[in-house]
């Protein structure tokens, strides 16, 4: 089956690693893995279900959706036409169903997105539009500028959990920090490169205030490390909140133990 992934425009030259990690620690064999370009957020990709395109969606940190591709094409005429004529809808005939329009280096108004959405009239869609129900089939325009490419196709991603937890773990939000503590996106993509999975034991050299042993705490390993300026570790007398150290940042988390 083919998927396109929908990266997030920021860094970039981390989309492969991660990709081939996910790919390894999902046990998912893909032939003539085309490398993600750093240039455009769209990736096309064949996976062998759709099981292991939800897995890429709940797993990783850097992507922000997932789409099973129905055809593409370079041009929306073209695309229409071959959705048309090699595309069967049928299945999602009765189902509760949504359109929108994703695009990259072009914004296109909202009265030009309603007549690309309106002229894909053909599907025999007789199900209601839900368009704030994130269970609705949500059928997808896209278009990238880069490559002059439309593509089209459903929705697979719904609940982007790592993304989620990029927002958890957000410095903003962190009761200590140090002038050197790494954000929580970095920390949670260095887990999944590194194939952190339940149990496993992971050493941090340079501990500062923890962002990587919360990471890799998130996925279940045993963190521990040490850190040759114990100042950061320790940090400074704790506030009336009990905040001020290494110590309280696991307290904020429930990583105690």
């Amino acid at each position: 089956m083919d998927f396109v992934l929908r990266y997030a425009q920021q860094k970039e030259q981390f989309r492969k690693a991660e990709l081939e990690s996910l790919l390894q620690s999902g046990g998912i064999k893909v032939q003539e893995l085309k490398e993600p370009s750093i240039s455009s957020p769209f990736h096309k990709i064949r996976l062998p279900s759709i099981d292991e395109a939800k897995y890429l969606s709940e797993s990783s940190v850097l992507l922000i959706d997932v789409y099973q591709l129905f055809c593409s094409a370079e041009s929306l005429e073209e695309l229409r036409d071959m959705c048309r004529r090699f595309v069967d809808f049928t299945e999602y005939a009765d189902v509760p169903f949504r359109f929108r329009v994703d695009s990259f280096m072009k914004t296109f108004t909202d009265s030009e997105q309603l007549e690309m959405i309106n002229s894909f009239s053909f599907m025999p869609l007789k199900g209601p539009v839900k368009l704030k129900d994130p269970s609705a089939v949500c059928f997808t325009i896209m278009f990238d500028g880069l490559k002059q490419e439309w593509m089209f196709g459903v929705q697979v991603s719904v609940d982007m959990k790592m993304r989620k937890q990029v927002e958890i773990y957000n410095l903003k939000k962190r009761d200590y920090l140090g002038t050197t503590s790494m954000e929580a996106e970095m920390g949670l993509l260095m887990a999944n490169i590194g194939l952190v999975k339940q149990n496993h034991l992971v050493y941090d050299p340079f501990v500062g205030t923890g962002s990587l042993l919360f990471a890799a705490s998130h996925f279940g390993a045993f963190s521990f490390g040490s850190d040759i300026d114990g100042r950061q570790m320790r940090g400074g007398r704790e506030d009336p909140n009990g905040r001020g150290s290494l110590h309280s940042n696991t307290r904020q988390y429930r990583l105690e133990g």
